[in-house]
C-alpha cells in the first residue's frame, strides 16, 4: 500500500481510517484517526521529529501540509467513531441481554427435571385408555 512506501501519506491514512469506520473496525479506525492527528501534531510543534518527516521520499501530503479545516474534520470523525463504537457496543449487550431472557424463559416453561425421557414416560403412563394418535377427545 501507499502507507507501506511513505508512512507519513496523510491523504491514505485518512482513507484507511474512514474505511476501517464504514467496515464497523471502529479500534482501528479510533487508532489511524489518533496516529493522524498526533503526526499533525508533531508536525506543527516543530523539532527534530518534525523535521524527519520533511525527509521523506515524498514531498506531497505530509503532515505539515494539513489544514486547520482538515483537522477539524478529522476530530469530528474521530467523535463519531467513537459514538458509533459506544452504539454497537450497546447493541451487542441488548441482543445478549435479549437472548439471555430467551433462554431463561425457555429453561423456566419448557424444561422440567429429568429431561425427555421422564417426559416420555409421563406421556405414556397417563390413566388413558384411547390410543393417542387416533383420539379426538380433547388428551
Amino acid at each position: 500500500t501507499a502507507l507501506h512506501i511513505h508512512s507519513h501519506y496523510m491523504k491514505a491514512m485518512l482513507r484507511r481510517s474512514r474505511c476501517y469506520h464504514r467496515l464497523n473496525r471502529f479500534e482501528e479506525a479510533d487508532a489511524e484517526y489518533v496516529r493522524y492527528l498526533d503526526l499533525v501534531k508533531s508536525a506543527r510543534a516543530g523539532g527534530a521529529k518534525a523535521a524527519s518527516y520533511q525527509n521523506t521520499p515524498c514531498v506531497f501530503d505530509g503532515p505539515h501540509d494539513v489544514k486547520d479545516a482538515d483537522i477539524e474534520t478529522v476530530q469530528r470523525e474521530l467523535m463519531d467513531v467513537r459514538a458509533a463504537k459506544m452504539k454497537a457496543e450497546n447493541a451487542k449487550k441488548a441482543e445478549e441481554a435479549k437472548r439471555q431472557h430467551a433462554q431463561n424463559f425457555y429453561s423456566e416453561h419448557f424444561s422440567r427435571p429429568g429431561g425427555a425421557e421422564q417426559r416420555r414416560q409421563d406421556w405414556y403412563n397417563q390413566e388413558s385408555t384411547s390410543r393417542r394418535w387416533d383420539s379426538f377427545s380433547g388428551r
